[in-house]
């Protein structure tokens, strides 16, 4: 039978040292005006494929604000659903230039003390540990849901489905006033559909806002 020896302080002190390192992977920088240590998560996205029949049937505007509005949407309910599943989150917000990033802000806790000192006392390291392995546990979560939230996007507004549905419920009396159909099938269009084209964020549409955004 092996013999285990006992951890003491300082063995624990340097697994807690490991641990601030993983989590320095999402610690925010000093740009997001964070009142206290806060995470953050890239949500940028840089290119959607809009399908030729809605490049056909609406304009540029009218595309922008589609993609934005959806943005918002996906961005508002994943952040709520992040608050109600992880209690450690006081608040939310999207920052950046063109708003690529996503900011949570903890309530305030051994973890953050220890992140923002980087000392513990002796009789805490213990509930620090614990802790801190638990949060780099949620961090990782929440780094595959922005991902897997982030593709999920781009697929949903690269389906024509997606626009055939938006220009009728958004667009739909505007097309009919200019005679257009929701989208004429392939092939049965007066002249050939133009070269397709990318959709690229527009840096003016994006602010940083505090509790909701678009997903980016």
């Amino acid at each position: 039978m092996a013999f285990r020896r006992p951890s003491d302080g300082r063995s624990r002190a340097a697994k807690a040292e490991d641990l601030a390192k993983s989590l320095e992977r999402w610690v925010a920088g000093g740009e997001h005006e964070c009142r206290y240590v806060c995470y953050e998560f890239k949500i940028k996205i840089y290119r959607i494929e809009v399908p030729d029949e809605a490049r056909s049937a609406l304009d540029e505007d009218e595309i922008d604000h589609s993609v934005q509005a959806e943005m918002a949407d996906e961005l508002g309910s994943f952040g709520m659903a992040l608050k109600e599943t992880y209690g450690w989150i006081k608040d939310w917000w999207q920052a950046g230039r063109s708003g690529g990033w996503l900011v949570l802000e903890p309530h305030p806790g051994p973890v953050e003390e220890f992140l923002d000192r980087g000392t513990v006392d002796e009789d805490e390291i213990a509930r620090l540990l614990k802790e801190m392995s638990s949060r780099v546990s949620d961090l990782e979560q929440i780094d595959r849901k922005v991902s897997q939230g982030r593709a999920a996007l781009v697929s949903r507004l690269s389906s024509l489905d997606w626009w055939v549905g938006e220009a009728r419920q958004r667009w739909g009396k505007r097309l009919r006033r200019r005679r257009v159909g929701l989208f004429p099938r392939r092939g049965e269009e007066e002249n050939p559909p133009p070269p397709p084209r990318c959709w690229r964020p527009n840096a003016r549409a994006f602010r940083a806002s505090r509790g909701r955004g678009g997903m980016v």
